[in-house]
């Protein structure tokens, strides 16, 4: 695929399974999902969570959110595949930042195709040790004296563009895009 930088918006099938057993689907939703492609040679990818539901057909509604969001670095550029796959990351790079709240993860994103009729796929293990602090959650790890739990999941998601008022391609804001 050849680079083109984008902010877009996706309907997404999201199925979630265990840490422990990612291949047995425990459930599946629909879901609003904004991605985005960027960097000196394309070679980010951020992946974020809406948490709002698509319908079957209409354009992405104008006030989506990243509230989870992960970020990818290009593994391998897809060349005459029109494949491009990124390795989802556990810490976010110096100087990068991410909209919403970040959310390590071991797996991958591929995209497929051009931007104006995209389809991503994902799939990915998170976990992570949360507590409680003064009142607010925090990240923990084996120097800290508080209550922990361990967390985690697995998903996989399959996601095909849908038209947005709010996406941003190629450095033009545009409402549609043709396919």
């Amino acid at each position: 695929m050849s680079y083109i930088g984008f902010v877009i918006a996706l309907a997404g099938e999201v199925g979630t399974a265990s840490y422990e057993r990612p291949n047995r689907i425990l459930r599946e939703r629909r879901e609003w999902l904004i991605a985005a492609r960027w960097g000196r040679d394309g070679e980010y990818v951020s992946l974020s969570s809406t948490r709002q539901t698509p319908d079957t057909c209409s354009p992405a509604p104008i006030g989506l959110v990243p509230r989870i969001t992960c970020l990818g670095v290009l593994l391998s550029p897809g060349g005459k595949e029109d494949v491009d796959t990124f390795l989802l990351v556990r810490r976010l790079p110096p100087g990068i930042t991410v909209a919403g709240t970040f959310s390590p993860a071991y797996g991958y994103v591929r995209l497929y195709g051009p931007v104006g009729n995209l389809r991503l796929t994902a799939a990915a293990r998170h976990s992570a040790d949360v507590g409680r602090r003064d009142g607010g959650l925090i990240a923990c790890n084996s120097s800290q004296e508080v209550a922990c739990r361990r967390t985690g999941a697995s998903w996989h998601i399959d996601a095909r563009r849908r038209p947005w008022a709010g996406e941003f391609v190629e450095g033009t804001c545009e409402h549609r895009l043709a396919s």
